[in-house]
């Protein structure tokens, strides 16, 4: 891997059926789960990532948030983010909703469990 993947939290690997993902400090590495190439890098944050997950519902789909308190939603084919939304902490952990590809929970560094509707 060319870059490493930062330590400091923990939730910053996320896999699929076909990929997997890691974060530095301000990019997620997509990469291929056979070759282990990176397929694309993305970017758009500006505090380091706290933490990512891939949703298992739509593999299109991967949730980042970051220490300045912003949550992106990518669209992995176009590596571009279709949502971005201002936390009022940042978020520690996210999980994809098993049922609606569309619904995200998100634990905050407050302790708050907050749900977000990704439909847009």
């Amino acid at each position: 891997m060319p870059s490493g993947a930062q330590y400091w939290y923990r939730q910053i690997v996320a896999t699929c059926r076909h990929r997997f993902a890691y974060c530095s400090t301000l990019a997620v590495y997509i990469c291929n789960a056979t070759t282990h190439s990176i397929e694309s890098i993305i970017s758009g944050h500006e505090g380091t990532i706290t933490c990512i997950e891939w949703n298992q519902l739509d593999e299109n789909m991967l949730a980042s948030a970051s220490a300045e308190n912003q949550l992106y939603i990518w669209n992995i084919e176009q590596e571009s983010a279709t949502l971005c939304l201002t936390l009022t902490s940042y978020a520690v952990s996210l999980q994809w909703s098993q049922t609606d590809a569309n619904t995200l929970l998100l634990l905050l560094a407050t302790g708050t469990l907050s749900r977000v509707c990704t439909k847009t």
